[in-house]
């Protein structure tokens, strides 16, 4: 089962057609079909050293790709005093017509995330990402929304320097200290293995609120993002 986990999530290369990518990587002989079926595995291992409790997997790879997948697992807490029930993320694909559907849900998203190494940055929160591609996964442009709630932000590199550029020290200061909370997370995007384009997303928080787009090219490694960043404490200050 490692084996198969690294063979689907290693490092792939990728070739571009119009808006669609296919990725290389599977290896797998023609009409080659891979099914995966598991239920209360204690710990299943990633790539990247993290890992799952508690897991049930059910997985269909066929033609190159991914044609139907069912996850529920358990990743370690970020935190203490998570309940022993609580924290699982679940996620599925399932093929429907003209394409393929993909969820993800999980009550604890700064855990989950950063178990699948996607971002280390997220503390607590729950999120429910819904997304469509015409091609099985890993290949496409995956058109993804997301939607999560009551997260916090801590030592996010990126988000740090644009609040220094825009004179918000002290917001700036939060984010490398005790992070920055959100209420409300919305966005909606495009992923592919050579790039992910925001086509909007909003961040709400007590203390700040960020509207904005762009992008990030994975192969020329440019990030290239705009927006407004509203400093909401004092304009409560004001207001009062």
């Amino acid at each position: 089962l490692v084996a198969t986990v690294e063979t689907l999530f290693g490092g792939q290369q990728a070739e571009r057609s119009g808006n669609l990518v296919r990725q290389k990587g599977f290896g797998l002989d023609p009409g080659m079909v891979i099914v995966i079926r598991t239920e209360n595995l204690s710990r299943v291992l990633l790539p990247n050293g993290r890992w799952f409790s508690n897991v049930t997997m059910s997985l269909l790879l066929q033609n190159d790709g991914i044609e139907h997948m069912r996850f529920r697992g358990q990743p370690p807490p970020l935190y203490r005093g998570r309940a022993p029930d609580a924290g699982y993320l679940t996620a599925s694909i399932e093929p429907v017509e003209g394409g393929y559907n993909f969820a993800l849900t999980a009550d604890d998203a700064g855990s989950g995330f950063y178990a699948l190494g996607l971002l280390d940055s997220v503390r607590l929160g729950t999120v429910r990402i819904e997304a469509y591609s015409p091609l099985a996964f890993p290949h496409g442009g995956w058109r993804d929304s997301l939607n999560a709630e009551n997260l916090i932000l801590q030592n996010a590199p990126i988000l740090g320097r644009l609040f220094q550029v825009a004179s918000l020290t002290g917001i700036g200061e939060l984010l490398s200290g005790t992070g920055l909370s959100f209420s409300r997370v919305n966005a909606d995007f495009n992923y592919s293995p050579v790039n992910f384009h925001f086509d909007s997303w909003q961040m709400l928080g007590p203390s700040i609120g960020i509207t904005g787009q762009g992008g990030i090219d994975f192969e020329s490694k440019l990030v290239n993002l705009r927006g407004t960043v509203t400093p909401l404490g004092a304009l409560n200050e004001i207001t009062q």
